[in-house]
Order: C-alpha cells, then sequence, then structure tokens
C-alpha cells in the first residue's frame, strides 16, 4: 500500500519532497501537491509536517512578499499587491487583526495572502489527529531535521536519503524575519486558535509515533 505524503503549505513540504522525489516510486510514496488533504485518501498512510501557526504565519508573509524567492517568482495578485502596499512586515499585518483604521485592510489581507489564507485544518483537522489509525508519520518543521531522519528510518529509506541544504531546493528564506510583538503573537494564536490545537495535539503525537 502506498504512503500518502501530504504537503502543507509553509510547513516544510518542499524539502520533504525534493529529498523522496527520486526514490519514491521504489518505497511507494505519492508525494501530493498542496490540493490533498488527509480525507482525500480515508484509510490509507499519510505522513506530513506541520508549523507552528505562529511561524507559519510569519514564514507565509515573507514568503509572498517575496513574491516566492528564491525559489519561484510569482506575482502578487490585485488582492496581494493592496496587502503589501498597506502592511510593510508580518508584524504590521498581525498587530493589525484586532482593531484599529488598518483592521478591514488586515482581515483583507488575510483572505489575500494564500499562505495566509488556507490554515492548517485545511489539511488536517483534530477530527483527522484522533482517528490516527492510518497516520504513519509527523514532522514538525522547528525540529523537521531529526525528524525526517525518524522517518527514513521507520521506513527503511536509504541513508543517503537527506533534506535539502540549499535555499532553493529547501525553499527557505534567505534573511530571518524581522521580529513580532507579543500582542501580534497573541493576535496570530487567536485569528488561528483551532491551528493551534491541531498543532498541539500533532506535536504530542509525534512523539509516539
Amino acid at each position: 500500500m502506498a504512503i500518502h505524503v501530504l504537503h502543507v503549505r509553509k510547513s516544510g513540504g518542499t524539502a520533504i519532497h525534493a529529498a523522496l522525489g527520486p526514490i519514491a516510486e521504489q518505497f511507494s510514496l505519492r508525494l501530493h501537491n498542496h490540493n490533498t488533504r488527509a480525507c482525500d485518501v480515508p484509510g490509507e498512510p499519510v505522513a506530513f509536517s506541520l508549523r507552528h501557526p505562529v511561524s507559519r504565519f510569519v514564514s507565509g508573509f515573507e514568503s509572498r512578499r517575496r513574491m516566492g524567492a528564491p525559489r519561484y517568482n510569482i506575482p502578487w495578485s490585485p488582492g496581494e499587491k493592496r496587502a503589501y502596499g498597506k502592511f510593510r512586515t508580518a508584524n504590521d499585518l498581525a498587530e493589525a487583526l484586532d482593531g484599529g483604521p488598518l483592521q478591514h485592510d488586515a482581515w483583507a489581507a488575510m483572505s489575500a495572502i494564500p499562505h495566509l489564507a488556507l490554515p492548517l485544518r485545511n489539511w488536517i483537522t483534530l477530527d483527522d489527529l484522533h482517528r490516527r489509525k492510518n497516520i504513519v508519520w509527523i514532522g514538525i518543521q522547528e525540529t523537521l531535521n531529526d525528524d525526517f531522519k525518524r522517518l527514513c528510518a521507520t521506513l527503511g529509506l536509504p541513508a543517503h536519503v537527506q533534506l535539502p541544504t540549499d535555499l532553493v531546493a529547501a525553499h527557505r528564506a534567505p534573511e530571518a524575519p524581522e521580529p513580532i510583538s507579543e500582542r501580534a503573537r497573541a493576535n496570530i494564536m487567536a485569528w488561528y486558535a483551532e491551528d493551534v490545537a491541531i498543532y498541539d495535539h500533532a506535536r504530542q503525537m509525534a512523539l509516539t509515533l
């Protein structure tokens, strides 16, 4: 039976797919794009990685601010152009979510920027995690190198299979983002409250798989 490797946006999926791509067919790995959710492969083994909603928000904002560079060059949509014209940093956007003259613009930006518009629950729900019978691996982006080694050991993959380290293959940011305030963090946590619950539950599950 094939193992379905889901690709949750801004959670390390590009690096995982780059590492597994060359041996996917040999080891019956199905590497899915962003469109496949856990519920789309009921009863079949799934593997995926997640990222803390705050870190994911910042990464998603910065990725589209750069139009996907250095890996991609995808121009802004009209909505993204308006969003980035209003908000210079992820912190600016997050702080505007809880009120003030830019709140309406902030809410519009959250819908316009694809990485921010699609929450973790678009791919994985708490119900998926509670059923858990078909989940064979959960990686956490913050500890992805160690978690990926655990995946390789679980599946008996060759020792040479490793995550890419260069920025383009791994689709990593070329520079560290500006820090966010406590107010911004609190607003992000509130906006993605369900995602926080999913992430926390998945992180505990990952220790037992």
